[in-house]
């Protein structure tokens, strides 16, 4: 209908909206299903069906919103057997503070990155795509909220110019660490964020987690204003009260046990795989603008970081500047544990 955006679902509740005159970049050919849930290659993480109990479930698969035809680029270049990556933003809960368990055969435990839901979900994208090459790469970090990433973004970023999607999972430190701030100044703070990721990485989509934990409600309707504003794909793990299995694994802390970081990627590799059965013949060639600024201009325009930072020193990266040493030994190190 001459361009017109008009939505597309299936019995998920997957959603994808792209205008039905476009040219596909891709041959529908190319659509095939993709394996779901529980029953894909696990790889080291043991099997579980907590989720929404996908055996026998009295609780409904979710239902996505926003638009997951931002999705189909990456699956797509995944299904032809080509590279994809995918970068993850968020605080402790996403680097996996708290998550352990013996890797399946034995003789190995998985432990905060090795065992939290990037991980998994990177398994997963490896199990649906065997062909392709699939980089998962977590920025997430201890302690750190959507404000002060906002500040790091440039520095984030500068090596990962060739990220097909960015996750973004920082309501659970936004809602524990901002408790004090106001839901609206830390729902410009996360549209700031947001349209800063796509300026710098402008062929990037952006796909939003909104996480559990049962103090994150003040400032969960910051992040999720902004998420259908921008009409980004969304999955809104908050908002599923009826997944008591989830709900019961969590707890009351803000560091969940290895359950529900299994519950968290099976439920992404659920929608993700729904998504493309319906949005693959469907989805845009290109990335799709995030639309209006919900904010004050000159609200957001307070906001602001370095986007491209001129000369980098970093413990994580080889420094883009090459120094000349004039006396002794002086090298960089990272003060963490992985």
């Amino acid at each position: 209908r001459g361009g017109e955006v008009v939505p597309v679902a299936n019995n998920s509740g997957s959603v994808c909206r792209a205008p039905e005159a476009q040219e596909l970049p891709w041959p529908e050919s190319s659509c095939t299903p993709l394996p779901l849930p529980p029953d894909y290659d696990h790889g080291l993480f043991t099997q579980q069906n907590l989720s929404f109990g996908f055996v026998g479930a009295p609780v409904a698969p979710p239902s996505p919103t926003g638009n997951y035809c931002r999705l189909s680029p990456l699956l797509h270049k995944l299904a032809s057997g080509g590279g994809g990556k995918v970068v993850v933003f968020g605080g402790s809960m996403t680097h996996g503070s708290g998550c352990v368990v013996s890797a399946v055969g034995g003789g190995k435990t998985l432990m905060d990155g090795t065992c939290a839901w990037p991980a998994r979900l990177g398994q997963w994208l490896r199990a649906a795509f065997p062909k392709a090459t699939v980089t998962m790469q977590s920025l997430a970090q201890k302690g750190i909220t959507t404000y002060v990433l906002f500040a790091q973004l440039g520095l984030l970023l500068e090596r990962h110019g060739d990220a097909d999607v960015v996750i973004i999972d920082t309501l659970v430190n936004d809602a524990w660490a901002l408790e004090d701030r106001s839901p609206n100044w830390v729902s410009m703070v996360f549209e700031a964020f947001i349209r800063t990721v796509r300026d710098i990485l402008p062929s990037a989509e952006i796909f939003v987690l909104l996480a559990g934990c049962s103090g994150c409600g003040r400032q969960w309707s910051a992040q999720h204003r902004i998420a259908m504003h921008c009409d980004l794909p969304t999955l809104d793990m908050f908002s599923m009260k009826g997944m008591t299995n989830f709900w019961n694994q969590w707890g009351g802390g803000v560091h969940p046990k290895w359950p529900v970081h299994a519950m968290i990627a099976d439920t992404l590799a659920y929608v993700w795989g729904n998504s493309w059965e319906s949005s693959c013949s469907k989805g845009p060639s290109g990335p799709t603008p995030l639309g209006k600024i919900f904010w004050p201009a000159a609200e957001l325009d307070e906001l602001t970081t370095c986007k491209k930072p001129l000369t980098v020193y970093s413990a994580r990266n080889a420094s883009t500047a090459k120094p000349q040493m004039t006396a002794g030994d002086f090298r960089l190190r990272r003060d963490s544990l992985e």
